[in-house]
């Protein structure tokens, strides 16, 4: 049995062909699959196979230009036999949102579409992209000037990125002051990496808070009433949570303990912080005391790899990294550790480094799902409303978010 992807007119048609039965080999069927755009955003359509799948893998690039559906989506494979299931994942262009799926497709996530490959079937969906304006304000680092530097960018669907450090050294993993005015990041302009802070307009001089020639500094995190920054150190030989006062003073080992403990985050009441940690083995979410002392609570407890933890606006849930599913994807769980994880993406790339919007309704993540690393956002409930912030041939990374 062989697969083909044809573009006719507008619409992408999936068709399934075979040779001649044997009576030895799979029934003969037939799959079309019509996908067409709509709305006044653009974006594009991919094929994205489940492990296991026994369709073998195949390509798709189809895109949707002010609800126009363009491109080269041709591909063929071989069926083998047996139930079949693929997804079709709909990718934003910087300024537009996929706002819903029609036709055999619902909501606005990934798509999935199974066939019993004994019999023919047809699937047409419809995917609409809108333009949005999502509100506040993502910094992020990017290293399309040669080294990373640190952005920001207005979330009002119009702006472009403007660059805020001064390039003199790989800057990145920034963190917003509570009240906006100020960037936290490490940088390794220096000896060491170390935590610097600046203006958040990228106006005066940044300032070494760390200036720790011992080991490396990253990973800084402002506290809610924004007096404290928390951060990873591995001075002492391993990674540990410190927190010192946001002039650099007062410098406190938290964890102190032999295994990597990091990507530190305060409860927005400040009375917690969320970390990772491999103490038992892997990678695992914990929440400890702010002072340190009790034991911590392990969060996740899987076998998978846990990291990147940050701790929403509101209090409730804690959103997280984790390759528990095969590659890396986005996870919430209730701040509390009570009930499972729950998966919010499903990409064939990585999607890594979540961070919440100041209401607590929406997640922006970096991914590369669309050839190299991006800032995306969706709906923190469920995953939906998959919206493109940024589209640079460099990487984009870290996002943080303020109002």
């Amino acid at each position: 049995m062989r697969y083909l992807f044809v573009l006719v007119g507008m619409a992408l048609v999936l068709v399934a062909f075979g040779c001649e039965s044997s009576g030895l080999g799979p029934t003969e069927v037939t799959v079309t699959v019509t996908v067409s755009g709509d709305g006044a955003g653009n974006g594009s359509v991919t094929s994205l196979l489940p492990p296991g799948s026994v369709v073998p893998d195949f390509d798709v690039d189809c895109q949707v230009s002010a609800g126009v559906a363009t491109g080269t989506c041709t591909d063929s494979f071989l069926d083998v036999g047996g139930q079949g299931e693929f997804h079709l994942v709909a990718i934003p262009a910087a300024g537009s949102v996929l706002t819903e799926w029609s036709g055999a497709c619902a909501g606005s996530g990934a798509c999935n579409l199974a066939f019993d490959s004994t019999e023919n079937v047809s699937f047409a969906v419809t995917a609409r992209f809108e333009p949005w304006s999502l509100g506040g304000t993502i910094a992020f680092d990017n290293d399309r000037d040669g080294n990373e530097q640190i952005y920001t960018l207005a979330l009002d669907g119009v702006s472009s990125p403007v660059k805020v450090s001064d390039g003199l050294g790989d800057d990145d993993e920034v963190a917003w002051s509570p009240d906006g005015t100020r960037l936290a990041f490490d940088s390794d302009r220096g000896a060491e990496r170390d935590i610097y802070v600046m203006n958040a307009d990228g106006s005066g001089a940044s300032v070494n808070l760390t200036n720790n020639p011992a080991g490396g500094d990253d990973e800084p995190a402002f506290s809610p009433d924004g007096l404290l920054i928390a951060f990873d150190s591995d001075t002492d030989g391993d990674e540990d949570v410190y927190v010192m006062r946001a002039d650099g003073s007062q410098l406190v080992n938290l964890t102190n303990t032999s295994s990597n403990d990091g990507d530190a985050w305060w409860s927005p009441d400040g009375t917690q912080i969320v970390f990772q940690s491999d103490r038992d083995g892997n990678n695992e979410i914990y929440v400890m005391n702010v002072d340190g002392t009790g034991t911590p609570q392990n969060l996740t407890n899987n076998a998978g790899n846990d990291g990147e933890p940050s701790w929403s606006p509101d209090g409730a849930k804690i959103a997280f990294e984790s390759d528990r599913d095969g590659n890396t994807e986005i996870y919430v769980i209730n701040a509390d550790g009570t009930d499972a994880a729950v998966r919010l993406t499903e990409s064939v790339g990585q999607d890594e480094e979540p961070t919440w919007s100041p209401d607590s309704t929406l997640l922006a993540f970096a991914s590369d799902r669309g050839g190299d690393f991006d800032i995306y956002v969706i709906n923190a409930s469920d995953g939906s409303g998959l919206a493109r912030v940024t589209e640079d041939p460099a990487d984009d990374e870290d996002p943080a978010w303020t109002k």
